[in-house]
């Protein structure tokens, strides 16, 4: 069962959508969060970040940064 979202969580929220904002629009920066991502096994950012693996997030925008593929 999933966790309610804390102060935590939308605080990972807003983290991950200002190291997403160089690259995407407001629009795509919510399909991104809310989206299931194979490279999280299927799960949504949003998913993940409430599951505890904000690492496994911050990977995927770490190699987004280094111009890789996401």
């Amino acid at each position: 069962m999933q966790e309610k979202p804390t102060e935590s969580f939308w605080k990972d929220v807003r983290e991950v959508d200002a190291r997403l904002e160089p690259y995407y629009s407001t629009a795509e920066r919510f399909r991104w969060l809310s989206s299931p991502h194979p490279q999280l096994e299927g799960a949504t950012a949003c998913d993940a970040l409430l599951d505890g693996s904000r690492d496994k997030v911050h990977a995927i925008i770490d190699r987004l940064d280094a111009d890789g593929y996401v």
